[in-house]
């Protein structure tokens, strides 16, 4: 278990602000703190409650609950929007049924179609991050192991595309 700056870490979650731009590609991160220490002696009340509170207010909207092929905006923003709003649900105890169903679909879009926007250097741990949430913490056996299954092809595309270590192929 982590031990450094652990008073730092539980001020810096009490008191952080929504940002203007982009907020799901830090409360993706967040979400990710939150599973990872909820249960933990380290993170405090008001940490974990400061991140629910922001995870039960994420807006309720198409983006937030549909699978979308092709994408609607960006493939990154669409999963984390559509993870987020999993977790939303969860957290609010609403019914997550038709919320796993759409995740799966986005999971088997990805299968069938591939990738728009992976093989760019920057959105890829901005796909991989809700993926990884998914694959560790996803309410749905099956959409855990479908997370997993993308994971796993994401990361042999990467290898493929991999040029002497660097990322190669077509997006560069």
């Amino acid at each position: 278990m982590l031990t450094r700056e652990v008073a730092k870490a539980n001020h810096y979650f009490m008191s952080f602000s929504a940002p203007p731009r982009d907020s799901d590609i830090y409360m993706i991160r967040f979400l990710r703190t939150l599973l990872d220490f909820q249960d933990s002696t380290q993170f405090s009340d008001e940490a974990e409650s400061r991140i629910v509170g922001f995870l039960k207010n994420w807006p309720e909207n198409k983006l937030v609950s549909r699978a979308i092929w092709p994408p609607k905006n960006t493939e990154n923003h669409d999963l984390m929007q559509l993870v987020l709003g999993l977790f939303a649900r969860q957290f609010r105890g609403e019914d997550i049924k038709s919320h796993i169903a759409e995740l799966k679909k986005f999971i088997v879009h990805r299968m069938e179609g591939g990738f728009i926007e992976f093989n760019s250097k920057c959105y890829q741990y901005h796909f991989s991050n809700p993926l990884m949430i998914l694959a560790d913490y996803a309410p749905d056996d099956e959409l855990k192991i479908g997370a997993q299954m993308l994971l796993n092809l994401l990361l042999t595309e990467r290898v493929v595309l991999g040029v002497n270590g660097y990322l190669g192929g077509p997006s560069l």
